[in-house]
């Protein structure tokens, strides 16, 4: 695995795989997708996963993500106009 990105820092990283340390502030899904928002001491980010991208195993993972769970995610970078910061990660 490769150095966490602070979550300040990952406007930077637009299109690459990066991961990110953090705590859980809220989760939640809709069948066969979720989302998890992270917080670390520079920001937050929503997470977003689908059935399709990661498998049950990691969905299933996500859905039962709790408040103030201690995490590391990784994914790819994606810009997001309405997101705080105008980045997200997926």
């Amino acid at each position: 695995m490769t150095e966490p990105v602070r979550i300040k820092d990952l406007g930077r990283h637009e299109g690459q795989v990066v991961a990110v340390r953090g705590w859980v502030t809220h989760a939640r899904s809709k069948g066969k997708i979720a989302f998890v928002v992270v917080r670390d001491g520079s920001g937050i980010v929503q997470t977003v996963a689908s059935l399709q991208d990661v498998g049950e195993e990691a969905l299933a993972r996500m859905n039962a993500a709790t408040q103030e769970a201690s995490v590391v995610v990784s994914g790819t970078v994606r810009a997001d106009k309405r997101a705080p910061g105008a980045t997200s990660s997926r």
